[in-house]
Formats: structure tokens, sequence, C-alpha cells
């Protein structure tokens, strides 16, 4: 992180029409990533930055064309991130917890072996 920056943003992208992004959706190429993926960005860059303010406000959070997680927890994941960034309190992002986060470790540990490949998740 730059060592002037007072603030980071960490803004996912979203799948907009129109877009290559979409093209790559469409064809499989490209998934939004998960809440969990910016619920750990966020925390470990406090960690390793506590005097910094580190945000996100993923938009469609929770939409299929948005970051996501699983239906039971999208809401709430993205709530959590819009407080965290309010409020900076780590202990936020550390005791959010859903069954889900077992499927993207695994998604996460797979994904170094799929060489750029997609890994769906229906």
């Amino acid at each position: 992180m730059a060592p002037h920056a007072g603030t980071i943003s960490i803004n996912p992208c979203n799948i907009q029409r129109g877009t290559l992004v979409e093209e790559l959706y469409r064809g499989g190429g490209y998934r939004p990533p998960w809440l969990w993926s910016i619920i750990e960005a966020l925390r470990i860059g406090k960690e390793e930055n506590p005097e910094r303010t580190i945000i996100s406000d993923p938009v469609g959070a929770g939409s299929e064309r948005g970051p996501s997680n699983c239906p039971e927890c999208n809401t709430r994941a993205a709530r959590v991130i819009e407080e965290f960034s309010i409020t900076q309190q780590r202990e936020l992002l550390e005791r959010f917890h859903c069954d889900c986060r077992h499927l993207w470790e695994k998604v996460v540990l797979l994904e170094d072996y799929t060489y750029g490949a997609q890994l769906r998740v229906r």
C-alpha cells in the first residue's frame, strides 16, 4: 500500500451490460468475486495497516452480477462490509460466519490448479 495513502478503497468488479466483462461472464470466463474475498481483503488490510482507513462498498452485492456468497448470507455479508467500512472494527469481519465459507476456501485452493478456468458454484 502506498506510504502516503490515508484511505484505501476496495472496489470489486460487477458485471455491466455491454462490456467485455459481460462477454467474459456469458462465456463462463468471469465470475464476480465472493463477498468472502472482500471480507478477507478488508480484514488482512486492516490487520497489516491499522492506521489506515480501509473501505469497500460492493455495487450489486448479493446479486447474480455483483459480488456474492450464498443466498443465506449475502445480505448479512454486505451489511458487515458496510459496518466495517464505517467503524473500522476488524472484529465485525472476524465474527461473521456462514457455512458457505468452507466452499469459498475450497474454491480459493482449487483455483491455483485450474490455470484461470472459472470454478462455478451452482
